[in-house]
């Protein structure tokens, strides 16, 4: 993951509308005219920026859980309520409470197959009244209400490692790679669970490789706006409160080269030179995107890995990334993380080390500094 924390040294604007010898690159810039449409991509460059440290502002130390004798085991997703924070942990299929002074406040859900149970869970948020459990080996989401009493559920098929739900005040956002679908991110009407309609085409069908390709990091904001990027590619789609696409950012060069092991293959260009294969099966796909979120003022936090974040600052709908962030670590800083946004905090969890890391939102923006 650190070759990936240098990210690009030339920007470029991609044209879908060159075709290539290379198939799967133009599968890809078929997709990405698809959900482009008419909108030319802006240029996003991250070249030459200053850098600089945030420092931790509060951990919940996953080993040592103050007024109990619990331990997290692997914390996926954090959500605010009520004063109180809420830890979802795959691998006791519990959401732990916690009060805002860090201590334990209990405990919620259990390993099994009936209501409010679950089976190694991804993903978890909240609209206030109602928090929305991945419910991962049971192929489901599960409604429960601001008690945890279950209400509801419906079908889905998610990734097992990786970003599965999102919300608004007035849409849930659900990946679903189930079979025999276009698209992966389903959009339902919060107040009815009717689903509206889907977002994202699939770029490589089940059997083909490399599958990974299809993985999307996305996030909505209060205001209803919603970002979303696929993992592998040098793009962000940004939609507005009415779900139309407002923006198209992007950040990379992504071209065909003949390689003596590879054959034709697809290559994304790196800061430091070196080239990323994101076309061969037996390859491991690049993340350029490892988390994707959006807040309240629709500035755009886009971590690249490790405790690497770029804050794309929003200022009359333009964007612009100013510095290149790294957040304080306790440890290594090659540890594997996933943020999400609280009211206040940005907060990583980093699930290798069972704990969740905050860190205070108004040391990110660039304006305040």
């Amino acid at each position: 993951m650190r070759n990936l924390v240098l990210i690009l040294l030339f920007v470029t604007t991609l044209s879908c509308n060159n075709k290539t010898n290379n198939p799967l690159q133009n599968r890809i810039d078929s997709v990405i005219q698809s959900v482009s449409g008419d909108l030319e991509p802006k240029i996003i460059s991250i070249n030459n920026l200053s850098e600089r440290e945030v420092s931790l502002s509060f951990m919940i130390n996953g080993s040592d859980l103050k007024e109990s004798n619990r331990i997290l085991s692997r914390p996926v997703s954090i959500v605010e309520n009520e004063n109180f924070y809420y830890v979802l942990d795959r691998a006791q299929h519990t959401i732990f409470k916690f009060d805002k002074k860090l201590n334990y406040r209990g405990e919620f859900g259990r390993e099994g197959r009936g209501p409010a149970e679950f089976m190694t869970p991804t993903d978890l948020v909240t609209d206030g009244n109602h928090f929305y459990i991945y419910d991962t080996q049971n192929l489901r989401v599960q409604v429960l209400d601001r008690e945890f009493n279950y209400l509801h559920s419906f079908e889905g098929q998610p990734i097992p490692n990786g970003k599965n739900l999102s919300n608004n005040n007035r849409l849930l956002f659900v990946l679903d790679r189930s079979r025999n679908k276009e698209k992966i991110l389903d959009v339902y009407d919060i107040s009815t669970l009717d689903k509206i309609y889907e977002l994202m085409p699939i770029i490589m069908q089940p059997g083909e490789q490399p599958l990974a390709l299809n993985r999307i990091e996305f996030s909505s904001n209060a205001q209803g706006y919603l970002v979303v990027g696929y993992q592998a590619l040098p793009y962000i789609f940004i939609y507005n409160e009415m779900q139309e696409l407002q923006q198209v950012l992007h950040f990379g060069i992504m071209e065909s080269k003949e390689k003596p092991d590879n054959g034709e293959s697809v290559f994304i260009q790196l800061e430091d030179g070196k080239e990323s294969i994101i076309s061969a099966g037996n390859v491991a796909v690049p993340q350029m995107i490892v988390s994707l979120l959006i807040d309240n003022q629709n500035n755009i936090f886009w971590h690249i890995g490790s405790n690497i974040v770029y804050v794309i600052e929003q200022k009359n709908g333009r964007y612009a990334v100013n510095e290149k962030i790294r957040v304080e670590l306790p440890y290594d800083d090659t540890i594997g993380m996933r943020f999400h946004l609280l009211d206040e905090f940005l907060c990583g969890v980093a699930f290798e080390m069972s704990d969740v890391l905050c860190y205070d939102l108004n040391d990110f923006y660039y304006s305040t500094m």
